[in-house]
């Protein structure tokens, strides 16, 4: 009887270690729509280094699965326009542009979408900072001091 007990417990030891060497499946996923495509895909960057190219589809969504997130920031190209995103694990990151007003029409939903969205406010603020301070390049020193 105890060796039976015994026989049941390491295999149940057996379960659990081998449950617990698992390694959790860290996932992200970036799907999307891109009104007025300026070309039929879109490329994935991790560090200036491409790692996904989608084809869009008949509608102009594109859908990209990625394994091992940990955490980081992306670049996504479309046409001559690109632009951030920072993906964690189990983002599930929807996003919506227009090409005729790439920058200002870009948003996002889903999972991940607070962080991105704030992402992007930053870049248009330094966006309009970088074309305020360029029109004070052009005045006398006079007025750039008023200005500054």
């Amino acid at each position: 009887m105890i060796k039976n007990y015994l026989t049941y417990f390491i295999i149940l030891a057996l379960f659990v270690h081998i449950g617990c060497n698992k390694k959790k499946v860290s996932t992200a996923y970036f799907t999307g729509q891109i009104v007025n495509p300026k070309e039929k895909q879109l490329h994935l960057y991790k560090k200036n280094k491409e790692i996904k190219n989608v084809v869009l589809n008949n509608e102009h969504n594109f859908h990209i699965k990625l394994d091992s997130v940990k955490g980081d920031l992306y670049t996504f190209k479309h046409g001559n326009e690109l632009q951030y995103i920072y993906l964690s694990p189990n983002d599930s990151l929807v996003m919506r542009l227009n090409t005729w007003d790439f920058d200002e029409s870009l948003i996002f939903s889903g999972k991940g979408a607070i962080k991105n969205n704030f992402l992007m406010h930053l870049f248009l603020e330094n966006e309009k900072q970088e074309k305020l301070f360029y029109s004070y390049s052009t005045l006398n020193e006079e007025d750039f001091l008023k200005k500054t």
